[in-house]
């Protein structure tokens, strides 16, 4: 994953983000119709998400040495399972996607959420609340979902124009913001990475009304993190 990851992201310039998904992604089955090894592989790609998304600084020790070893791979493993992110747990801990939305941009965003159908909300009032707690993080805030797919390509674009951090799934998820529509559970990361991936390997009306709204938001009212 190294060689792949210098290959694509340090020499060629793909997004952090998007590499992530396609390598677990691509990397999702291992053949195998043992319980037992499924989760493993699961469990271990999960660590390899975590440390791409929560732990980049110490990662990036060692992509750039010329080997890497097996002691090498248990300390980063150990430092990755031993060492708290925050000195507070996950739900108390302040989140943010790192973007700042004016006014007139959170106007903006809540009609495609709601011309795209992301959620489900009864009127125009109700989804430019839920856009401003949602983008700003408001502790215990809910909303129901009702199109995964649009809701992940609408972070997706926000992403791509530099309006939310890299890793706005994991805020997702520790925020328990987004209830699902198919089981009403909190969404997870893995469900937005999933739904993102599904998006975009197909096409649709949703997808690129989404991104040509937040394009064109984006040239009017420029806010870059």
């Amino acid at each position: 994953m190294k060689k792949l990851y210098v290959e694509k992201v340090v020499n060629g310039g793909m997004k952090q983000a998007r590499f992530i998904d396609l390598f677990c992604d691509s990397h999702y089955s291992i053949g195998c119709k043992q319980t037992c090894c499924n989760n493993a592989h699961r469990m271990n790609m999960g660590i390899v998400r975590n440390l791409y998304t929560q732990e980049k600084d110490m990662l990036d020790r060692y992509l750039y040495k010329d080997s890497f070893t097996k002691e090498d791979f248990h300390e980063l493993i150990h430092h990755h399972l031993t060492t708290s992110t925050g000195s507070q747990s996950p739900r108390a801990t302040s989140m943010s996607f790192g973007g700042k939305f004016t006014d007139l941009q959170l106007d903006c965003l809540a009609k495609i959420a709601q011309d795209n159908h992301l959620f489900k909300l009864s009127n125009d009032t109700e989804a430019r609340a839920v856009m401003d707690d949602l983008l700003h993080c408001k502790t215990g805030f809910t909303v129901e979902v009702r199109n995964l797919r649009n809701v992940a390509v609408f972070f997706d674009e926000l992403l791509t124009n530099n309006l939310v951090c890299y890793d706005w799934q994991s805020v997702i998820e520790k925020g328990r913001f987004l209830i699902s529509p198919k089981n009403n559970k909190r969404v997870a990361a893995s469900d937005l990475s999933s739904a993102l991936y599904k998006a975009r390997i197909s096409s649709s009306v949703a997808k690129h009304s989404i991104r040509d709204g937040i394009k064109q938001m984006k040239k009017g009212h420029t806010t870059d993190m």
